[in-house]
């Protein structure tokens, strides 16, 4: 009897050796395509208003081990007011660790590119006056 618990035993952790990387591998890929969608959905619900509607194209980085996501967004064909504004707007909105880079062509055609990292304001005191 303890001969089979020892080779059960033996299968199980052969099992959990074998199957272990690649559940690990599932869960880190499942965490990924949810952060990604959630990013997406936030960027889309930000850039919905009329007179942005097909200037705009998003490229969503996921984030590595060392650092978080980065967004890309492209405003081609925008005012320097409508780049600014969107950029503002958009850092204000996504979580913290999220890089935001904004691509965009200025009034006489120069390239500009705005990279801002999000971070979230400490959360104010009891009794704060902000």
């Amino acid at each position: 009897m303890s001969l089979l618990l020892v080779r059960m035993a033996q299968l199980t952790m052969g099992f959990l050796a074998v199957t272990g990387p690649l559940i690990v591998l599932w869960f880190l890929l499942e965490k990924r395509d949810s952060e990604e969608s959630s990013l997406q959905g936030i960027l889309l619900d930000q850039l919905k208003s009329p007179d942005l509607r097909g200037l705009y194209s998003i490229g969503i980085r996921p984030g590595s081990f060392f650092g978080g996501p980065t967004v890309t967004l492209d405003l081609w064909g925008c005012s320097n007011e409508r780049i600014w504004e969107t950029t503002l707007r958009l850092s204000s909105s996504l979580p913290s660790g999220v890089r935001l880079v904004v691509n965009g062509a200025m009034e006489r055609h120069q390239a500009v590119e705005v990279s801002v990292m999000t971070r979230r304001a400490a959360a104010c005191p009891a009794g704060c006056t902000c």
